[in-house]
């Protein structure tokens, strides 16, 4: 899978993907510096790819099978329909089926599932793209592309597991805006109008952390210090967080 697993003598030694793994939550320094001098690997962008794929399966077969936490999903587009229908827009009938099909567990599933794989494949390739020309132009860096994509998804497990501890307390307080974050200020009224609570929602513990990640993995293999990195990163997180909150991409 990886490709390159034969050194020459004096060449960096290639840690295996589950000490790179661990590597990203106990010494990123000491991660992405092996990463930033080591050949490419792409392990360290598939497995986590996959991982990623597999706990969005886990979190969306949970929701579908969670009536209270099923609902809290689809509300918002209901009320879209609801909408719609009482404008005219839409006949009874076409909103019974639409509300039938979305009720459904197995449809829920297939299409909350298709669109995760969708998410998660498209930020696998442009989030790491955005910061190779971020780098590019900013901090003329020499690093590829492919650099930038072991980067991010090395510290796309953070992103993983954060997905667990999530739906953890989404079963927990029986809410989908339960999370490690700002939204737990306003979990039990929250209003997807109101922009100070679709910023809150954007702002989380493992974002940050994950954020953090990318910053000094950017740095590394852009022969650059951490806080430059970092710098760059929370930039482009903080007009992610605005843009994303404008147009109610958070819940």
């Amino acid at each position: 899978m990886d490709q390159q697993t034969n050194l020459s003598p004096g060449s960096t030694a290639v840690s295996s993907f589950g000490a790179r793994a661990m590597g990203v939550l106990t010494s990123p320094g000491d991660l992405f510096s092996e990463v930033a001098s080591a050949p490419v690997q792409t392990s360290s962008w598939l497995l986590p790819y996959l991982i990623t794929l597999l706990v969005a399966a886990v979190v969306t077969y949970s929701l579908s099978s969670t009536p209270s936490l099923r609902q809290q999903i689809l509300e918002p587009r209901q009320q879209q329909m609801q909408k719609q229908l009482d404008e005219g827009k839409m006949t009874q009938q076409q909103f019974d089926q639409a509300v039938a099909m979305m009720e459904s567990p197995v449809m829920f599933f297939v299409i909350s599932f298709g669109i995760s794989a969708i998410i998660v494949t498209v930020a696998l390739f442009g989030i790491p793209l955005a910061l190779w020309l971020t780098a590019k132009l900013a901090l003329k860096s020499p690093a590829s592309y492919q650099k930038m994509l072991e980067v991010y998804g090395l510290t796309s497990l953070v992103g993983a597991l954060s997905a667990v501890i999530t739906l953890l307390l989404w079963h927990v307080f029986d809410s989908v805006h339960a999370s490690l974050g700002g939204s737990l200020l306003v979990m039990n009224n929250f209003d997807k109008e109101n922009l100070g609570h679709e910023l809150l929602a954007s702002v989380t513990v493992f974002g940050l952390w994950e954020t953090a990640l990318l910053g000094q993995g950017m740095a590394k293999v852009s022969g650059k210090s951490a806080s430059t990195g970092m710098g760059i990163a929370f930039g482009l997180l903080a007009v992610w967080v605005i843009v994303s909150s404008l147009l109610g991409w958070v819940r």
